[in-house]
């Protein structure tokens, strides 16, 4: 595995047992924790679960070794199949399970350790405790047990109740989740035995303790919006286990520990920030769980190395004014910069879409926003500690202004003006993502012409700007010619 200082490349791929054929794939068994003197409030993995389903939506779980059952009283999660063959719930929009209210646990004495994929950098709800001992009463109002939160630009770090924890100034930044395959949680405790330890990725941060001292909290929801049936945003679900109990460091590293051996997870040292508009954050048709980061980090596409963390910031309707105010945010993504210097820290973001349809700039102006936006003194991009790959647009709506502003992102005077030139002070640390390039077959262009906008195989139909499904994976994999699309990064 490439850990820190090392270039973006493709991790060779190994053979199976007999040098032939390919690895068996992790997790597909259910973990255990019995050689560690742990029993579990509960175990599910989705994988090896019994699932009552109306179509592809989980309707109901039996609980298996003593976990409760799970029931979808509204909306349950998607039984999916990654490209490996393996088995995940995804929660998006108002998915939810729910434990019954014989399950009882309490906030500042249990563990939770999840294996899943967080769809993008919004506010989710891992799980939530219902209700207080009585059962009836709603547990708190101060935000689930394990979520993350990003409201105006900020990073979604994992957070207990109203405990973040961008509270840990020197590891706040390995504390958001991203679009890999990762393993996070906490370890709930009291201040007196340590306060919440949290996990993800191989990676470790501390805060205060839980802010509920609520004891015997009846019934729970996995997903979804606590205390009401509203909207959260997705993840994807691998396996979630809880212990009751303070559990000690040793034993909550050892958790951690077991579930990354388990599922084959290297954890991340290297990271790329995708920016954008909802052409990165997708619409409509491209709901969360297939937004650009999410095909990016599809579990055996193959994609990306194993130790590369992807957290997707597009936000629908953004302009460059919106990607200022998120790069210049307190706790916003640059506090997510990794060690290992800047080849470690890729930011990748295309725009100019809105800027041309909605804020009426011109190629020009757009160009030179682009440009300020990178090289600004202190607060750019690169000055923060991120190399660059800016994305030539795809076709779109507004090609009157796009058409030219990709002709100015192409010319060697782009890097020119961001001291990128050969022997600038920014040298190979900006290059371009020429979407347009990407062919799927050989020799046909899927996001060059205008007309291009019309081929409802890649865009959404009478939209003339978004990709669809299908567009979103192309534009990840690059088709038959990667070196133009977001792998040829890596």
């Amino acid at each position: 595995m490439a850990r820190f200082g090392q270039g973006f490349g493709m991790q060779p791929r190994r053979a199976g047992a007999g040098g032939s054929g390919p690895p068996p794939v992790p997790g597909l068994t259910r973990p255990d924790f019995a050689d560690l003197g742990l029993i579990p409030l509960f175990l599910y993995h989705p994988h090896t679960e019994t699932v009552t389903l109306s179509g592809a939506q989980v309707t109901g779980v039996t609980g298996a070794g003593g976990s409760p059952n799970l029931v979808a009283p509204v909306a349950g999660p998607d039984r999916r199949v990654d490209a490996r063959g393996a088995v995940c719930w995804r929660f998006e929009g108002s998915d939810f399970l729910e434990l019954p209210t014989s399950f009882a646990s309490t906030p500042r004495s249990m563990a939770l350790f999840i294996v899943g994929r967080q769809h993008q950098n919004l506010t989710v709800n891992f799980f939530g405790h219902s209700y207080q001992s009585d059962g009836v009463t709603v547990a708190n109002t101060l935000s689930a047990f394990l979520s993350t939160s990003s409201s105006g630009g900020l990073l979604a770090t994992l957070k207990t109740g109203n405990v973040n924890t961008s509270s840990d100034a020197v590891n706040k930044g390995y504390m958001a989740v991203g679009a890999q395959l990762s393993c996070f949680g906490i370890a709930s405790r009291t201040t007196a035995n340590g306060g919440c330890r949290f996990y993800n990725g191989g990676h470790v941060a501390t805060t205060a303790q839980n802010p509920s001292a609520l004891t015997s909290c009846k019934g729970a929801r996995i997903g979804g919006y606590l205390n009401a049936n509203g909207t959260t945003n997705g993840f994807d679900l691998y396996a979630m286990v809880a212990f009751a109990g303070e559990l000690t460091n040793a034993q909550a590293d050892a958790v951690q520990a077991r579930l990354m051996t388990h599922f084959g997870l290297t954890g991340f040292s290297r990271q790329i920030i995708l920016e954008g508009d909802s052409i990165t954050a997708g619409i409509v048709e491209v709901s969360s769980g297939y937004n650009l980061g999410m095909a990016m980090a599809e579990p055996g596409a193959g994609l990306l190395p194993p130790d590369v963390r992807v957290l997707n910031m597009g936000v629908s309707g953004a302009q460059l004014s919106n990607l200022v105010a998120r790069r210049d945010v307190a706790n916003g993504w640059p506090i997510s910069l990794l060690p290992g210097g800047t080849s470690n820290n890729l930011v990748a973001a295309q725009i100019g879409r809105n800027d041309s349809a909605s804020g009426g700039q011109n190629e020009v102006q757009i160009r030179d926003s682009i440009v300020a936006y990178l090289t600004t003194a202190t607060s750019g991009v690169l000055a923060r500690g991120f190399d660059v790959r800016w994305a030539v647009n795809i076709a779109n709506g507004a090609m009157g202004v796009i058409g030219p502003l990709r002709t100015l992102l192409r010319d060697a005077s782009f890097l020119t003006l961001c001291d990128a030139q050969p022997g600038g002070a920014n040298a190979a640390r900006l290059a371009m993502i020429d979407l347009p390039l990407i062919e799927s077959p050989a020799g046909v262009r899927r996001f060059d012409l205008a007309s291009s906008t019309t081929d409802t195989a890649y865009y959404q139909s009478g939209d003339t700007t978004h990709p669809g499904k299908a567009g979103t994976a192309l534009m990840a994999s690059g088709g038959v010619t990667p070196q133009h699309g977001y792998s040829g990064l890596f």
